[in-house]
């Protein structure tokens, strides 16, 4: 039995769909401020975190959150890049897509991550790297097997009737996150329903962004004439 297709959605009337509004031309990179949302040359995107209307030659000038891929290449999203004066100076004119935030006050880059995710610029088909959707996991069934095989070993040489398969299924219902305090350790959950998605902007960075900085220190992905330092990445 096939089932019927899914239901065309709705088009919006001309008089309550949101009017486009062109890109503003920036010739002087020193105009532009914090929080604007920007476009470089090849056709990236990213939101200013500061500018230094004084640097000049290698100096950076401009720090920006990759939001958007150019056009012709796929870059990692959510990472932190930087502009030095020449090279601000020699990719103007910029395109002005929009303010996000105050242009006072600190802007931390992983409001700027959230933002985007919010606004539908980086998604699972546009992040660039693997996307890990699901804050939880569970053993695998090579890992449950191995665990099994240990603990058959242990009650064989020890005489002990202890129920080891018992045991290795209780492991496979527990659900498992990253730990915290270590990345590179997993914690029990406990005490909340494992299935759930995220309550909040933080709860969901604190797997996301930290996956995505160990994804983006070991990807192949390259910026065209920009290098960016190890601790520059989103954190």
């Amino acid at each position: 039995m096939k089932r019927p297709p899914p239901a065309a959605e709705p088009e919006i009337p001309a008089e309550l769909s949101i009017p486009f509004i062109p890109a503003k031309e920036v010739k002087d990179w020193r105009q532009l401020e914090q929080g604007q949302l920007i476009e470089l040359r090849d056709g990236q995107q990213g939101v200013l975190l500061s500018v230094v209307g004084t640097a000049a030659k290698d100096a950076v000038a401009l720090r920006l959150v990759r939001v958007a891929w150019p056009r012709e290449n796929a870059l990692p999203l959510g990472q932190i890049f930087e502009l030095s004066a020449d090279e601000a100076t020699a990719g103007c004119p910029f395109l002005l897509h929009g303010v996000w935030y105050s242009s006072k006050g600190t802007l931390a880059s992983e409001r700027v991550v959230i933002e985007a995710i919010q606004r539908g610029l980086i998604t699972v088909r546009t992040c660039g790297v693997a996307w890990p959707l699901a804050p939880t996991w569970q053993l695998s069934e090579q890992a449950a097997e191995e665990i099994e095989k240990y603990l058959f070993e242990v009650a064989r040489t020890t005489g002990c009737a202890f129920p080891f398969h018992d045991i290795t299924q209780a492991l496979r219902r527990m659900h498992l996150r990253l730990s915290p305090e270590s990345p590179a350790q997993v914690d029990i959950v406990t005490g909340e329903s494992p299935g759930r998605g995220p309550r909040n902007d933080e709860e969901m960075l604190s797997v996301w962004a930290r996956t995505l900085q160990q994804k983006m220190l070991e990807s192949d992905f390259a910026t065209p004439g920009i290098i960016v330092p190890p601790k520059a990445a989103t954190s």
